[in-house]
């Protein structure tokens, strides 16, 4: 299934994030690095994501991805 891509971003070269619809106000945010899905959590889309990621929501995942990855690399 083709699920609708709501943000995507790459972080470091090396990690591309997405966020894509699951169902209304769902999506689920993906990390992967080298093709591989390395992380994975389900996230609200505010106002359904209707006209694009709201500014809010963006912001959140920015802070989830920043706080996976820099957890990966302290261990």
């Amino acid at each position: 299934m083709n699920r609708q891509i709501v943000w995507k971003s790459t972080l470091d070269d090396r990690y591309e994030i997405v966020v894509s619809r699951t169902s209304p106000y769902q999506g689920l945010l993906t990390i992967t690095d080298a093709g591989e899905t390395i992380f994975s959590r389900e996230v609200g889309l505010m106002f359904n994501a209707q006209f694009g990621s709201d500014m809010d929501d963006v912001a959140d995942w920015q802070e989830i991805v920043l706080n996976f990855i820099d957890n990966q690399r302290k261990s």
